[in-house]
Formats: C-alpha cells, structure tokens, sequence
C-alpha cells in the first residue's frame, strides 16, 4: 500500500475512534437525564389494541417479574420487575376510561415485597368498587404475592402447569459479621438507653437476640394472616380449607384448581371469555398498556452505564434489615 493508501486509513481509523469518543460522552452526560426522567408517565399513556371489536373495552395490565415498590419496569433486556408504581398507574388508566369494563391481570411473577404486593392488591379492590370486574390469567409462574394480587379476581384463569401456591411469608437477613470479622473490621453503634432492640438483626449482627427472633417472628404471622385473609375472602373460601394447603407448597394449576384457588384452565382466549362474560359484555375491544417502551430501556442502560455500583447493588441487595417478603424461590 502507498504512503498515501495508509494515510487515508490511518485518517479513517482516528475519526472512527474520535466518534465512538464522542458517543461514549454523549451518553454519560446524558444518561443522568435520562435515567432521572419519568419515563413511565410516558409508557403508561400509551396503549395497543390487541383485539379489535365493539366499544366496550377489556384492559390488560402485566405483572411481570419479580414484584416490586419501584418506579422501573424494565432493563435494556427487558422486564425484570413487576413495578408496583407502574401497575397502579396502569390500573388508574383503565378506570379512567369509562368504556373498559374489565381487566385482565396477565402474571407471570414468583411475588416478592409485602407491600408492594399489598398496594397493587388494593388498587383492584378499589376497581372493583368503581364496577370493574377482575380477571387474572396466570402465565408460567403466579406464586406467592402473585397469587396475593390475583387473589380478589372474579375469575382466575391459568394453565394446567402453571406454577402458584407458595402461600406463606419469608423474612430474610444478610449478615456480614463473619465477613468483616475474618478482615479485623468491627462495627460499632450507639443507641439511646431503651434502644435494646435497635440494632437487632442487622448486617453485622453476629449473635442474634431470641426476643428479637420473637418480635421479628409475629410480624411475619400478622403477614401471613393477612395472605390468609385476603384468599379467605377473595376465593369465598373457609378458613381451614386455606390453611390446609398455605404451607408454602407449590401447586401446578390443575392441582390449584382442585383445591379452589383457580377456576379455569385455559390461556388467554379463556381469559377473554371470562371477562366478557363477568361484565356482561360481548365482542369487547382488547386492550394493553404498555409497561416499558425503547426510551424507558435507553434510560435503563444508560443509568446502568453512568452508576453500575447501582446495578451490581441490585443484585447483592445489601441494605441493612429485615426484608419481608410474599415470593416463591426454589
């Protein structure tokens, strides 16, 4: 090659690199703004016919992933949380519109926090108030806090290998006493005088308190009482049948069906049909709202690349305390 052949490529390969430069900074200026930017104001307005028919309207809204209080829905892979906030904003946008009569509940989540299972779980109640009937079709997986939220549904519908159940609360600790005592690191912290439950169960606890076990051991019973009742008065069910079967057991949906806690085995044309028929409706115009969109995914990366500390503190999950949870884990 010529002096001059390899001139023009080296001047082709500086102008590659100086615009993947450019790029990379483009990105990190901007990603504060686009993580920091609501997106799910935008994404939730947005709906997509699946069915066309007549003016009644059937809405369906997804909980997908693991549930919780949380204002992201997704990550440049796709959904991974079912977002309590962005459900609830959904749900307000059925109701909102005076020609949905029902609403498919679409899950496919293992549950997950007792709270956020609780808040989407009144925001149904609050549907229903306001006349609209509930259907929930359960996909892959409706176990624990989503079979919590499904539970006040007129109708659930799922398919005969569905995995629910897991009826039951968990309550987990991360301690990392052992961790920083092989490192000669101690922890120390100072309470007032009657703050002797204070720092109980933290991540440097090393020597658990029995009352404090005691204490932690009845707000998981008045969680679990509540899951109990909310299927007791949802499935029009007695005490004792719950009971029998809310020892955290998984059951397939067959099995589910057998013992109450489904009523149809089907996929989503059932879905359709029993909601028609619960809001006595027919030929009804099927509906979806979107829980992410391509800029809300762009806003995910681009948080993801302008604080991965973040991300990687996602998955360790190392806040200090108890967390409560209504999810299914094999």
């Amino acid at each position: 090659m010529s002096k001059k052949g390899c001139l023009v490529v080296t001047v082709i390969v500086i102008v590659i690199i100086l615009m993947l430069s450019v790029c990379g900074i483009f990105c990190v200026l901007l990603g504060s703004s686009f993580a920091d930017y609501d997106w799910s104001t935008t994404s939730s307005e947005n709906s997509e016919v699946l069915y066309s028919g007549g003016e009644d309207k059937i809405a369906v809204i997804f909980v997908e992933g693991v549930i919780m209080d949380s204002s992201d829905s997704s990550d440049l892979w796709g959904s991974s949380i079912a977002s309590s906030q962005t459900i609830t904003e959904n749900i307000d946008k059925a109701l909102e519109d005076s020609s949905v009569k029902a609403i498919i509940l679409n899950i496919d989540s293992p549950g997950g926090d007792v709270y956020a299972s609780d808040v989407i779980y009144n925001k149904l109640k609050e549907a229903q108030t306001k006349g609209v009937k509930i259907v929930t079709l359960m996909k892959g997986t409706a176990a624990s806090g989503g079979y919590y939220v499904a539970a006040p549904s007129d109708k659930i519908v799922a398919n005969a290998i569905t995995i629910t159940g897991s009826i039951g609360v968990r309550m987990d600790f991360q301690s990392l006493a052992g961790l920083y005592e092989k490192l000669g690191i101690e922890s120390r912290t100072i309470t007032n005088n009657e703050g002797e439950y204070k720092t109980g169960e933290g991540l440097f606890d090393n020597n658990p308190n029995g009352e404090e076990d005691l204490i932690m051991q009845t707000i998981v019973d008045e969680a679990y009482d509540k899951f109990i009742g909310v299927i007791v008065e949802g499935r029009k069910m007695k005490l004792g049948e719950v009971q029998e079967i809310a020892d955290g057991r998984v059951l397939t949906g067959k099995q589910a069906k057998e013992v109450g806690l489904v009523d149809i085995l089907g996929g989503f044309d059932e879905a359709v049909e029993a909601a028609e028929k619960e809001a006595g409706i027919t030929n009804a115009t099927v509906i979806s709202y979107e829980t992410y969109d391509f800029w809300s995914m762009l806003a995910g990366y681009a948080a993801s690349v302008t604080n991965p500390t973040a991300e990687i503190a996602k998955l360790i999950d190392p806040t200090p305390g108890a967390k409560l949870r209504y999810l299914y884990s094999e």
